[in-house]
This record gives structure tokens, C-alpha cells and sequence, in this order.
């Protein structure tokens, strides 16, 4: 099943075509399981090494995610498929830019409602050496924790590290939710071999399957109860 999201979410329903430019709706659904939250986009680039942009390594990451998902029939919806910034979809929102990305990103996965959200994003540190994935999830969520861990494992497995997933009640998009929510840094940019592997397509594609399959797993074992059950509401 393919599903995509695409504009402003208003009255509970997904808006048409046109609320945001250059992106078509395949589908518009409410019965989303997974949510793919692609990090920054348009004027909100991320993190960067030189000309190279944190948020277009999240969509080649993302929109292959997708692939996967679809092609084992898990019904997933992406907030964007193209550059641009979610910020544009609720122009009249109060707060600056940032916050209103922020706001929309989430107002997106509390619409639907699906059993998580996975939100795409690349690290940076001043230390050049610290390298591999990180997942982070919201502090005292032991729905977020399972699933955090289970993307941990697999992405530890992909770069032979043995990170652990961390906790934390600093991000708008784990705090906001109503849904658990999990951070994935998928690598550094800042370190030259993350780099180099963020960079590959080949990489990318591994990247999608390891996400994809703890996806899978989580949604097997943690979360087998339909998206909008109370229990995946609470997710406490």
C-alpha cells in the first residue's frame, strides 16, 4: 500500500494538491502505520560539510525507507518527497520559521496517528572522530525505548558499533507527539567515513533496509494493536 502525505493537515483530513509546491499526493490516508518524518528542508538545509546538505541525505534516506515499507505492504505516509520546508504548509501559525516546521511535523504524525514515528536526521559533532548511528527517543516512553533500541540494534549491526540508544526531553518533535517518536541519526557528517558511506547510494539503500526491518519487527512485537488503539495513544 502506498501512501503519502502531502500539504496542510486541517480538520482532520489531508489537504490536495497545491498547499505545497511541486509535491503530488499518490494517496491520502489516515491508516498509516509507520510515519516518516524527513528531517529540515528548503531554506533549513541542517547540517553541513562544505556544499553537502544534511537534508537531502534524510530524503534519498527516507524515500528509499518508503520503498521498502511499501513493497512489504506497510501502509507509511512521508511529510515531504521533495526540498521544501513544512514550515510553508501553516504559513499563519504563530512562532518563527523553526518552530512552525517543528509544529507541523508533529501536528502531521498526531493526524494520523500511526503506531510511530521515525524522524530522519544526520549528526555533527566538533569531535571528528566519533562516528556511527544514534537513536534518541523520549525520556520515561517505554514504547519509544523498545522501539529505539530495536533501531539501534540493526544500525549497530550495519556499522559494527555497540552505541546505546539515548533518552531525552530536549527535542519538540519527541516532546509533542502524541504518538512514540524516536530521533535517527544515521551517522556524522562530520566524521570523514560516515561521510563517505552517508554519501553512497548503496549506503543509503542499507541504511533503509536496517530501518526498515526494525520497523518491521517493532511493529510485530510492540506495537501488533491497530494504529489509533488506546494503548498506542498512551505508548507510557
Amino acid at each position: 500500500m502506498r501512501v503519502f502525505w502531502a500539504g496542510a493537515v486541517a480538520a482532520g483530513l489531508l489537504a490536495g494538491p497545491g498547499s505545497a509546491p511541486g509535491l503530488q499526493p499518490e494517496a491520502a490516508s489516515p491508516s498509516a502505520r509507520i510515519v516518516i518524518d524527513v528531517g529540515h528542508g528548503g531554506v533549513d538545509g541542517g547540517t553541513t560539510y562544505g556544499t553537502i546538505l544534511e537534508k537531502d541525505i534524510n530524503l534519498a534516506v527516507g524515500l528509499k525507507l518508503l520503498s521498502v515499507l511499501q513493497s512489504r505492504h506497510v501502509p507509511t505516509s512521508i511529510n515531504r518527497t521533495k526540498d521544501y520546508a513544512l514550515s510553508d504548509d501553516n504559513p499563519g501559525k504563530n512562532g518563527g520559521r523553526h518552530r512552525r516546521d517543528l509544529a507541523q511535523r508533529v501536528e502531521v504524525a498526531n493526524k494520523l496517528n500511526p503506531a510511530f514515528m521515525l524522524s530522519l536526521h544526520v549528526n555533527w559533532t566538533s569531535n571528528p572522530s566519533r562516528s556511527g548511528p544514534l537513536v534518541i527517543y523520549r525520556k520515561n516512553q517505554q514504547a519509544g525505548k523498545r522501539l529505539a533500541l530495536r533501531l539501534q540494534q540493526e544500525l549497530n549491526r550495519l556499522y559494527g558499533t555497540e552505541t546505546e540508544p539515548v533518552a531525552s526531553k530536549s527535542y519538540y518533535v519527541l516532546t509533542h507527539s502524541r504518538v512514540p517518536s524516536v530521533i535517527v541519526e544515521m551517522g556524522f557528517l562530520s566524521n570523514k567515513k560516515d561521510r563517505q558511506l552517508l554519501l553512497s547510494p548503496q549506503f543509503q539503500q542499507k541504511l533503509a533496509d536496517s530501518i526498515a526491518k526494525a520497523s518491521m519487527d517493532a511493529l510485530k512485537e510492540d506495537f501488533p494493536s491497530s494504529a489509533g488503539s488506546k494503548k498506542n495513544r498512551a505508548a507510557k
